[in-house]
């Protein structure tokens, strides 16, 4: 089954017909009228089949039309951003906006998906070891794993190492040895049987040391959820819709909420409270009420520590010893995005000798702190 439309932008609080989005073409009044229209239509159709595979596809993303969840029977397909976005996460929901256009002229071509896409792992019946495969294998992998990628254009041997289930790829030419990240490539300083042999250690060392921000993550998430938002981690970063967010700062473990529009339009705010009622787009619950009623009786009842905290409280759970996080290599975002990888999707994107060296039985910042649960 097929719901396609425009969806429009009535719950865009920047770019919608007010703001000019559609010029004269569409009204305020009727962005907000079609808007109410294919919601309906939506929410119909997701009373009648919601077990059934359906496919939405529109041109605004969901988040402009619509403060329901992804439904994870469902397949979601949009553009308009101009921002390539690819999700499969484990419960099921698969969102496609990987193939829109941008605003740089390139050559266009066709993507296709299953309608039963869903995140699996096409190497997982390998053993462990390093196993030599093909740019196909390597891009359907990535795409499998709900990793955005643009392809791979440099020229060499792809390998897979695997090990425990995780995966670190490694790209091999005449002249060098290079870390995979999706599309973009990494030189490393020793030979394909140095990763081999100190992927699991690795991969070990890193876990170990993040231990405690996971779970100071997930404790966020929790309180999210407690209060009616949506609770999705990635990277620093957990989701209380899709423009407010609660980012725990991994070298002070301070908690910052903040509304973004994209990745440059940020307002943050001194505490959640003040996010819930000042935000230009306050998050809602599914039935229009707002997630600030929740948010008080929870702290009423005690529910959400971390949530109630000043964003300029330091939570020593939080803390990620400064070895892990080398300022020299990478921005802190992108290492951060680099290491979840290894957590979300199994994959080893980011290598730094230095790790190795982590004593592994050294306690951590605060390690012993005692968690809220």
């Amino acid at each position: 089954m097929l719901l396609g439309g425009i969806g429009f932008s009535e719950l865009n609080p920047i770019y919608n017909a007010e703001m000019g989005l559609y010029r004269a073409a569409v009204s305020p009044e009727e962005d907000f009228a079609r808007s109410e229209r294919f919601r309906t239509v939506y929410e119909k159709v997701l009373a009648s089949a919601k077990e059934l595979p359906v496919v939405v596809l529109t041109h605004t993303p969901m988040e402009d039309w619509s403060n329901e969840r992804y439904n994870p029977k469902w397949v979601y397909v949009n553009g308009h951003t101009h921002q390539n976005k690819l999700l499969l996460d484990t419960v099921g929901t698969a969102v496609f906006a990987d193939n829109q256009v941008g605003y740089k002229p390139k050559t266009w071509h066709l993507n296709s998906f299953s309608v039963d896409m869903r995140r699996y792992d096409p190497f997982n019946d390998y053993p462990d070891g390093v196993h030599e495969i093909s740019r196909e294998q390597y891009i359907e992998f990535n795409r499998c794993q709900g990793i955005m990628m643009q392809g791979m254009k440099y020229p060499g041997n792809l390998y897979a190492i695997k090990h425990d289930g995780v995966y670190m790829f490694v790209i091999k030419s005449s002249s060098s040895l290079c870390l995979l990240e999706g599309g973009r490539r990494h030189k490393l300083n020793c030979d394909i049987d140095y990763y081999d042999s100190h992927l699991s250690g690795y991969i070990k060392k890193v876990q170990d040391a993040f231990t405690s921000y996971q779970r100071a993550l997930s404790i966020i998430s929790k309180e999210i959820r407690t209060i009616g938002g949506v609770g999705t981690v990635h990277g620093c970063i957990v989701d209380i819709d899709w423009f407010n967010h609660i980012y725990l700062n991994p070298f002070d473990g301070k908690v910052t909420p903040y509304f973004a529009l994209d990745m440059t339009y940020k307002l943050a705010y001194k505490d959640t409270k003040s996010l819930l009622k000042s935000s230009p787009m306050p998050p809602q619950l599914s039935n229009g009420n707002s997630l600030l009623a929740r948010y008080s009786s929870a702290l009423d009842d005690g529910l959400i520590p971390i949530l109630s905290r000043n964003s300029n409280e330091k939570w020593e759970l939080a803390v990620v010893p400064k070895i892990v996080l080398d300022r020299s290599m990478y921005e802190p975002s992108r290492i951060m995005r680099s290491i979840q990888y290894i957590f979300d999707q199994n994959v080893l994107r980011v290598w730094d000798d230095k790790i190795l060296s982590i004593d592994s039985g050294m306690e951590l910042p605060a390690s012993s702190t005692k968690l809220i649960e």
